[in-house]
């Protein structure tokens, strides 16, 4: 039997002050309300106007008149023609994406490896010579990765990256970084997984 959306509904039990009621819901109406409470993106139900604030992280739900009948349209914001439009698998990327950026700090004291959900390594060490760091996996990872140096006294200091076993950076099984007193070093590492390695880009 194929789904419906004019024909197939969830069932949901609404508790009342009197008991239980009866209630349907189709079901992207519900998937998208879930989605929204969990912190994804931000819901707007409307059926006939589109969102004017933080549009690049909201949904538009825009319900039928009678919203029970069948499931709402889905519509997300184009920054090319600065629009909401119809749901695409590219839009919907947008959106994910937006929802995933954030800023995770990583402070480096000793060679160490540098934990999945960074996005900002600083080495903070006195006078270091040699600090060597264990890259996370790019698969899955959708953020680049920056690694500086921020270590006092440096007279010359060697920063060694290592992907993970059968990851490269650049196609080389490992790189390097050096900081001198009159430049600290630092690098922004992008992750393929199609290319199943970092790359290093301008």
């Amino acid at each position: 039997m194929s789904y419906s959306s004019t024909q197939d509904f969830l069932a949901l039990l609404r508790q009342t002050s009197g008991g239980v009621r009866l209630e349907r819901m189709p079901g992207l109406d519900y998937v998208l309300s879930a989605m929204a409470r969990a912190g994804l993106f931000t819901l707007y139900v409307n059926p006939t106007s589109p969102p004017n604030t933080n549009v690049s992280s909201t949904v538009w739900l825009k319900t039928s008149t009678m919203s029970w009948v069948t499931e709402s349209a889905v519509f997300l914001y184009n920054p090319t023609t600065q629009e909401f439009e119809p749901a695409t698998p590219l839009l919907w990327r947008a959106v994910f994406a937006a929802a995933s950026i954030s800023n995770v700090f990583q402070l480096v004291t000793n060679s160490a490896p540098v934990n999945a959900l960074t996005t900002l390594a600083a080495i903070e060490r006195d006078n270091p010579a040699v600090t060597s760091l264990s890259l996370p996996t790019v698969v899955g990872r959708t953020q680049p990765l920056q690694i500086v140096d921020w270590s006092t006294n440096v007279v010359s200091h060697q920063i060694n990256l290592d992907p993970v076993v059968g990851e490269t950076i650049m196609r080389q099984i490992d790189w390097s970084l050096y900081s001198t007193p009159d430049q600290l070093n630092g690098i922004t590492l992008y992750p393929s997984a199609d290319l199943l390695g970092w790359v290093i880009a301008p």
